[in-house]
């Protein structure tokens, strides 16, 4: 009686063991459902969600969650669009005056990856402007700067940095409305500045300072070049210059968030000549979330520019700044 129940006990235990192998089997063969964890981490990485940790298993759909969470918390993007825009029309006015309509555009762009200690910032600054009086058209503002950093964080605020800065314009500019003599057009002037150096960035600043940069200045068009245009030779279209240079940035909101400011402080100096700097500022006044007053004033001071109108008076300091009404857009990720 022994062997027998002996042999029927044995034999279930092998009729569950074959079952459960095989559902084993076929939820592992099971696609898009249910395998090991793997969301290619990095040596010495952890999940944002600590619950994932905790399970050997996971789904397709919360991998794909996790890896959505990682890359929201690594990149800031930035979008801030502004329109003005202003039109006098006159019909039969016996006190006099000309038509005329003048609008601006800014762009702002800015993306920014973090990851431990390694940081990566591109800006697209972009301005550009145009006035019409009785069907003359010129532009009043036009400026673009493209701008990268990287910075490796070597101490808290304290980060070693490298900085890519162009800047130039987009299309022809002439002397005034009335003077038709051409002085610029894209890269005819432009500015390529490479540097590396040490940053010091606490709240709401970024001070670097970089003992080794190089400063190029372009003219590509040759007819600008035969003129001398810039600070490059008569004839060419390239001109280096290697030295330290100081940059400082600063950006703030006030008045819960009424007010907001933002600078930027740059200057570069050859040993051999004359140091330069340029100091842009813009302050934004909110009205409501679609519509802000703008002030926008730059500053340049450059001892070496040859084609000043008040050189001859030695005025070497050059301003441009405009204040208008704007609709304004503004997108931030986070």
């Amino acid at each position: 009686m022994k062997k027998i129940v002996t042999l029927i006990l044995t034999g279930a235990a092998l009729l569950f063991s074959g079952v459960d192998a095989s559902a084993q089997m076929s939820l592992e063969q099971t696609p898009n459902n249910i395998r090991p964890l793997d969301l290619e981490m990095k040596p010495g990485e952890q999940l944002l969600n600590p619950q994932i940790e905790s399970g050997t298993y996971t789904t397709d759909a919360i991998i794909a969650a996790e890896r959505r969470r990682v890359r929201k918390e690594r990149n800031t993007f930035e979008v801030k669009f502004d329109l003005k825009a202003n039109q006098i029309f006159f019909d039969n006015w016996a006190k006099g005056g000309d038509n005329n309509f003048n609008g601006s555009g800014v762009l702002f762009l800015r993306h920014r990856y973090n990851r431990e200690r390694l940081t990566y910032s591109t800006t697209f600054d972009a301005r550009y402007g145009m006035n019409v009086i009785d069907s003359t058209v010129f532009k009043t503002e036009d400026k673009f700067t493209f701008n990268f950093t990287t910075d490796w964080k070597i101490r808290e605020n304290w980060s070693f940095s490298g900085i890519v800065n162009l800047q130039s314009q987009f299309a022809k500019g002439y002397k005034s409305r009335t003077d038709q003599q051409w002085v610029s057009s894209f890269m005819s002037p432009g500015t390529l500045d490479l540097s590396v150096g040490i940053t010091y960035n606490p709240q709401y600043w970024k001070i670097t300072l970089a003992p080794v940069t190089g400063s190029m200045y372009f003219v590509l068009n040759d007819s600008l070049s035969r003129k001398g245009v810039g600070k490059v030779d008569v004839g060419k279209h390239f001109k280096p210059m290697v030295g330290p240079s100081l940059r400082v940035d600063f950006q703030k909101k006030f008045a819960k968030d009424f007010i907001e400011y933002r600078t930027q402080f740059y200057t570069f100096y050859n040993f051999t000549l004359s140091p330069m700097a340029r100091w842009e500022n813009w302050l934004d006044f909110y009205i409501t979330k679609w519509m802000k007053t703008s002030f926008y004033w730059y500053l340049i001071y450059d001892r070496h520019e040859t084609k000043l109108p008040k050189l001859a008076e030695g005025n070497y300091l050059q301003m441009n700044y405009s204040l208008g009404l704007a609709f304004t857009f503004n997108y931030k990720n986070k």
